[in-house]
C-alpha cells in the first residue's frame, strides 16, 4: 500500500484537537491511520515515521471478532447539500459566539483581568464564517446502509470498497466493527439505528 493511498483515511480537517490524525503514523511493525471513524492498519510502510505520543488505539478495536464476513455492498458517498443555517454564503450570521458581539474577551485569574481581541472572529465581534459548515457552504449528509447486524455510512462504505478484496466483520449493532483486505485489516464506527 501506498502512503497516498493510506492518506485518504486520515483526518481531512486542520482542528488542533485533531492534528495528530492528520497523517498515517508508525508503531512497530505497523503503519496506521484514522480520521476517528476509520482506522487501518497495513504492515509497515518504510517512508511512515513513528511519532511522539502516537494517538491510543486500543479502545479502537471491535471487543470479539465476527460472526460472518461480509462484502461491501455497493454505495456512493451522499453529495453535500448548501448549509440552512448560512444558505450557503459561507459566513456567519450575526454576534459572534465567542464575546458576543464585543470583539474582545476578558481572562481572569487572582492577581489579574486580561482583554484580548477574540480569536474566534479576529475582534470583529461579528461570525466570520458560519458555525454549522465552518465556513465551506456545504454540510455533508449523513446515510446509513446496513450491512448484518450494524449500519455503517455510505460515506466510509464507499472508501473501504477501494481496498483490494474488502469484506466488513460486524460484530454487534452498536459497536466498532472489522475490516479486512489484502494487504491490512481496521475497524469501522457504526452510525446511529435511526440513519440506516
Amino acid at each position: 500500500m501506498k502512503v497516498e493511498t493510506l492518506q485518504q483515511f486520515c483526518w481531512a480537517g486542520d482542528v488542533d484537537n485533531h492534528l495528530k490524525m492528520q497523517k498515517p503514523w508508525s508503531v512497530g511493525e505497523f503503519t496506521f491511520a484514522t480520521n476517528g471513524h476509520l482506522l487501518i492498519k497495513v504492515p509497515r510502510l518504510a517512508d511512515v515515521a513513528e511519532i511522539v505520543n502516537p494517538i491510543d488505539i486500543a479502545n479502537g478495536w471491535p471487543k470479539s471478532e465476527p460472526s460472518a464476513w461480509l462484502d461491501i455492498p455497493t454505495c456512493e458517498a451522499p453529495a453535500p447539500v448548501v448549509c440552512q443555517k448560512c444558505n450557503g454564503k459561507k459566513a456567519g450570521q450575526g454576534a459572534c459566539p465567542e464575546c458576543g458581539g464585543d470583539g474582545e474577551v476578558e481572562f481572569s485569574n487572582i492577581y489579574n483581568t486580561y482583554t484580548v481581541d477574540c480569536a474566534t472572529c479576529d475582534g470583529e465581534g461579528e461570525e466570520l464564517e458560519c458555525s454549522t459548515c465552518d465556513g465551506t457552504g456545504t454540510v455533508e449528509v449523513i446515510e446509513g446502509v446496513a450491512v448484518g447486524c450494524s449500519g455503517f455510512s455510505k460515506k466510509y462504505l464507499a472508501l473501504l470498497a477501494t481496498l483490494p478484496n474488502c469484506q466488513i466483520g460486524p460484530v454487534d449493532q452498536c459497536g466498532p466493527a472489522w475490516f479486512r483486505f489484502d494487504g491490512g485489516e481496521g475497524a469501522i464506527c457504526p452510525v446511529r439505528p435511526g440513519v440506516y
